[in-house]
């Protein structure tokens, strides 16, 4: 060994008798019990499995938005924070009636769209492989991979018994993170309203808070007051949340001045203030933000913020109270990431939105519907709703009608439960108290202003 080796292992030596003295008696411990096992247990094991194993077990013992992704996960969470995965660009669900998989849309310029695939086209076969009984995350799996490769499909053309070979090359995909109130025949949605009385309301659900989720739904306004809408009703159920930073550009987007959102950590202390910029873009647009027990985290500030500032009404049901923020930890490229709970949000009224294990229902967490408000619907009730709105997402109209008809003959529901807009209770409290607001602006002098568009 040369004498230059010598000192830089002496170094490296050093330094690990000074991490492993500093460790505590219980990182010793786990330390210790690994060597343990590795050395005494029957079979040769491996060692990042049993650390990746330990992680697991750390983590659990937290809550339970905290957790462990190796490294093989990692790829998937980016994909899921980022809304982009090479794949085709289709949206598929299984036929309730013949099992079968079918394209409910493909999104608007994707490759499958180009390729000539269009909703309630089936999906026989991925690479030569049948697909039926399969679960839709498999052949998801299946349909993606690196952009630039292609990806054999057999499909059968709705309407007709033809099977179609295709080769479809792979591109990165951007998923928009905003639905509107139903699918055009291209796969692009429509956020104008179904409403006789009203047909200028503007409608957008957002899925989850994105990278682009805020500049997205910017521009997407912007567009909507050119075709003129004179409302806005934002629909954040079954919304779990995302990123901070989109949330609270969106606040800001409604909201004049004040405080946005702040965290705390451990303790209580104020880690962060998010004050709103001054420079709201649609501080006077009429606007109702519809919630129920599923919209969390994220979307549980941006309902909150605008509540407390008296910018919307809040309409359905009380929230599901994730107030926790998480951040992910990078463990290298060996271990992959921890995501971990570091502080909780607190809305603009200094409430907590976190929702407390074993907190009731008298306790002020989430964020509840304004007085008079309050909307339920659950049990059945909520699943029809959402057999409902995801018939009505369907790019197809002869496509929902069969499968309309399917549920009916299996009990599951029928056609007039499966109806929207008109079938969704939350939604018509929504229309009602905005078509009532925007009546009586009409009937103001001209130049008044409404009296929901108010800051604080």
């Amino acid at each position: 060994m040369t004498p230059a080796n010598i000192k830089v292992s002496s170094l490296l030596l050093l330094v690990c008798l000074c991490c492993y003295f500093r460790a505590s008696p219980e990182e010793q411990i786990l330390k210790f019990a690994i060597g343990q096992i590795r050395l005494r247990y029957v079979h040769e094991v491996n060692t990042a499995e049993l650390v990746g194993g330990a992680l697991e077990g750390c983590v659990a013992r937290l809550d339970r938005y905290c957790q462990y992704y190796d490294r093989e996960s990692v790829a998937q969470l980016n994909e899921e924070i980022d809304r982009q995965f090479a794949g085709i660009g289709v949206e598929i669900q299984i036929d309730p009636e013949t099992k079968e998989l079918v394209v409910t849309s493909p999104l608007p310029d994707s490759p499958a769209y180009k390729a000539g695939i269009r909703a309630g086209d089936c999906i026989i076969a991925v690479e030569g492989q049948e697909v039926q009984g399969m679960a839709i995350e498999q052949v998801s799996r299946f349909m993606r991979g690196k952009p630039g490769s292609t990806v054999r499909l057999r499909i059968r053309p709705f309407g007709t018994s033809e099977l179609r070979e295709l080769a479809v090359t792979r591109q990165m995909i951007k998923v928009s993170t905003l639905l509107g109130d139903r699918r055009r025949p291209d796969g692009s949605w429509e956020y104008l309203l179904e409403h006789p009385e009203r047909p200028k309301l503007g409608y957008v659900r957002i899925a989850s808070f994105a990278p682009d989720t805020a500049q997205e739904l910017d521009s997407l306004i912007g567009r909507l007051l050119g075709e003129g809408i004179e409302g806005l009703i934002l629909d954040l159920r079954n919304d779990p949340g995302g990123l901070l930073g989109p949330a609270v550009a969106i606040c800001d987007l409604f909201v004049s001045s004040g405080t946005i959102v702040t965290t705390r950590g451990r303790g209580g202390v104020i880690r962060s203030v998010f004050p709103a910029s001054g420079n709201a873009k649609y501080p006077n647009l009429p606007l109702v933000v519809v919630v129920n027990q599923e919209t969390a985290s994220a979307a549980e500030i941006v309902a909150a913020c605008l509540q407390d500032y008296g910018r919307a009404v809040v309409v359905g049901q009380r929230t599901f109270g994730k107030g926790t923020v998480q951040e992910l930890i990078s463990l290298g490229s060996r271990y992959g990431v921890l995501k971990v709970t570091t502080a909780t949000y607190w809305r603009p009224s200094n409430r907590d939105i976190n929702r407390p294990p074993g907190a009731g229902e008298d306790l002020p967490w989430g964020v509840q519907p304004d007085a008079g408000f309050e909307v339920k619907v659950e049990g059945e009730a909520l699943a029809r709703l959402n057999r409902a709105r995801a018939l009505r997402d369907l790019a197809n109209a002869q496509l929902a009608l069969r499968w309309r008809a399917a549920l009916a003959r299996s009990g599951e529901g029928s056609v007039k439960e499966e109806m929207l807009p008109a079938g969704d209770p939350q939604l018509a409290k929504a229309v009602e108290y905005l078509t009532k607001l925007l009546n009586e602006g009409d009937n103001m002098a001209e130049g008044s202003q409404l009296p929901l568009a108010r800051n604080n």
